[in-house]
């Protein structure tokens, strides 16, 4: 029975989002899913052209309070997706973060960055908007060597 009590807290804290996070939730998770998809079979670069594809930009521009707000809480959600996905490595999450962004007409940055530790070598993908990392915390550019520029489609710029 204990599941069925963790089943039921889940649903409630679902519909306890409202609308909006609960519309942004659900494309968070199929995303995460059909990124990773993507991402064993296609580049980085083919994903993110389906994913502007799949999630347009709308036409109308936000005052920058209201881009502020709706990036916390699509990194919220995001994260929250994320959790439910443990199969979901940094460069999915990463990917989504930056579609759902776009699709709310907010213009961040896929970086990429990598080190190598004794034996290991190691990549981490990251979201910037404004030089600010929105999915990791601010000392990424140091542990991690980025690439000069951030991850772009064909159709920048």
């Amino acid at each position: 029975m204990d599941w069925l009590k963790l089943i039921a807290h889940k649903l409630y804290r679902f519909w306890k989002l409202g609308g909006h996070s609960q519309w942004l939730l659900l494309q968070a998770f199929i995303l995460l899913l059909l990124v990773t998809l993507f991402l064993k079979f296609w580049k980085v670069k083919h994903t993110q052209i389906v994913l502007l594809w799949l999630l347009p930009a709308p036409k109308i521009s936000l005052y920058k309070s209201e881009r502020i707000f709706k990036i916390k809480k699509t990194v919220q959600i995001v994260q929250l997706a994320a959790i439910h996905c443990q199969w979901a490595k940094c460069l999915p999450k990463s990917l989504v973060l930056w579609g759902l962004l776009h699709r709310q007409g907010i213009n961040s940055e896929l970086r990429i960055g990598v080190r190598r530790n004794t034996k290991n070598f190691e990549a981490h993908a990251w979201v910037e908007y404004e030089g600010f990392a929105l999915n990791d915390t601010q000392d990424v550019r140091s542990r991690f060597t980025m690439f000069d520029s951030p991850i772009k489609h064909e159709f920048d710029t």
